[in-house]
């Protein structure tokens, strides 16, 4: 886990990592050798088969929006993300390959192969 500590020495906040096992040890600066104080941080917890709709700023809307506004707004104004169109229309080309025996294989030299 990462642990967000601030040093009272100097001032600086820091992320530390350590197992959770290791929750209430505490940690020294690595500047001042103050012991640090932990931040109180919310977690966010993720549970099973439960969604949660954050909204982070979308440059194309100028607004905070959550993944399923975005993708609406921009369906209702019928815009279509790069990459993620549909590529079943597209048939890849084939290619034609020389059978070879095995003495032919063997027989290979620079000037051949330059010819095929």
């Amino acid at each position: 886990m990462i642990y967000e500590y601030f040093c009272d020495g100097c001032g600086k906040k820091y992320d530390v990592v350590k197992p959770v096992s290791q929750y209430n040890t505490q940690e020294l600066c690595p500047l001042s050798g103050v012991t640090m104080t932990k931040a109180v941080v919310p977690a966010r917890i993720h549970l099973y088969n439960t969604s949660v709709s954050e909204k982070k700023f979308n440059p194309a809307l100028g607004r905070a929006v959550t993944d399923t506004e975005a993708r609406q707004e921009a369906k209702a104004r019928g815009w279509e993300e790069v990459g993620n169109e549909s590529l079943s229309h597209i048939e890849p080309p084939r290619i034609e390959y020389p059978d070879f025996s095995e003495e032919d294989i063997k027989s290979l030299t620079p000037e051949k192969l330059a010819t095929l």
